[in-house]
C-alpha cells in the first residue's frame, strides 16, 4: 500500500495511526514493515552533524562487560540504508524485501 500525504505533519499522523493500531487493516500496521519518507525524514538521516562524538561512534558502551562492543551507524551510513531500503521496495534479497506500506510527502516519482 502507498499512502502519498499533502504535508509531513500529515504523513506522521497515518504512520501513528498505523503504528496504533488504530487502522483496522492488521497485515498493514506492523511497524517493522512500514516504510515512512518525507523531506524532514531524509534531513533527520543526511544531517551531517554527529549527535554523538566519533569514539563514541565507532564503539558504543554496552551494559553487559562480557558482551562484544556495539557498533552505532553514523548519520551517513544511516542515510545510505535509507536509501537502500526506498529504492529496493519490495524486491527479493533487498534491505526493502519486507516492506509492505509506503509513507511519503509527494515524493514518490514515476515509473
Amino acid at each position: 500500500m502507498i499512502t502519498v500525504c499533502n504535508r509531513t505533519e500529515t504523513a506522521a499522523r497515518v504512520k501513528y495511526a498505523f503504528d496504533h493500531h488504530k487502522i483496522h487493516i492488521d497485515e498493514l500496521c506492523d511497524p517493522a514493515r512500514i516504510l515512512h519518507i518525507d523531506s524532514k525524514v531524509l534531513a533527520d538521516a543526511e544531517a551531517k552533524e554527529e549527535s554523538v562524538s566519533e569514539a563514541e561512534a565507532e564503539v558504543g558502551e554496552s551494559e553487559d562487560e562480557d558482551a562484544a562492543p556495539v557498533r552505532r551507524r553514523t548519520k551517513a551510513q544511516q542515510a545510505e540504508d535509507l536509501r537502500k531500503t526506498v529504492d529496493t521496495v519490495g524486491r527479493k534479497g533487498q534491505p526493502g524485501e519486507q516492506v509492505q506500506k509506503v509513507i511519503s510527502v509527494g515524493m514518490l516519482s514515476e515509473g
